[in-house]
C-alpha cells in the first residue's frame, strides 16, 4: 500500500518514537519524528502533516498542550480549510486520559498497547483515499 503522506509521530521516549516510527514506516508512510511538544511544533510550522501520533505525557509540554496550541490557529489553516488529524498515543494508567485527549481536541486516542491491526484501522478511518 503506497499511501505517500506525511506523519509526525510525538513521543519524548526515544524506544517508543522509534517503535512507533517503524510500524508506520511498514504501514507505507513517511515519517518524521519529535521529542517533544515544542519541537512538534517547529516541525508543522514547516510542514503539512496528514497525521501526527501525539504522546499524552511529555516534560515541558504535555500532548494535551500541544494539541491545544495546534487548534489554536497559529499552525492550522486560519479559514479553517486545513485540520490535521491527530491521535492521542499513551501508555498512562490514568482514568481520564481520553477525555482529556478528546477535549484537548485530539480526534482519536489509542493505548499504546493496541495491536497494529487497531492502529491501522484508526488510521485508515481518518485518512481513507
Amino acid at each position: 500500500m503506497s499511501r505517500n503522506q506525511k506523519i509526525l509521530v510525538v513521543d519524548d521516549y526515544a524506544l517508543n518514537r522509534m517503535a512507533t516510527v517503524m510500524v508506520m514506516n511498514d504501514l507505507g508512510f513517511d515519517v518524521d519524528q519529535a521529542e517533544s511538544g515544542k519541537d512538534a511544533l517547529e516541525l508543522i510550522k514547516s510542514n503539512a502533516y496528514a497525521l501526527i501520533m501525539m504522546d499524552y505525557n511529555m516534560p515541558e509540554m504535555t500532548g494535551v498542550e500541544c494539541v491545544r496550541q495546534i487548534r489554536s490557529n497559529r499552525y492550522e489553516s486560519l479559514d479553517g480549510n486545513y485540520k490535521t488529524t491527530i491521535i492521542g498515543f499513551s501508555g498512562s494508567t490514568e482514568d481520564n486520559v481520553r477525555e482529556l485527549c478528546l477535549e484537548a481536541g485530539m480526534d482519536a486516542y489509542l493505548d499504546k498497547s493496541c495491536s497494529v491491526e487497531e492502529l491501522k484501522a484508526t488510521i485508515d478511518k481518518f485518512l481513507r483515499q
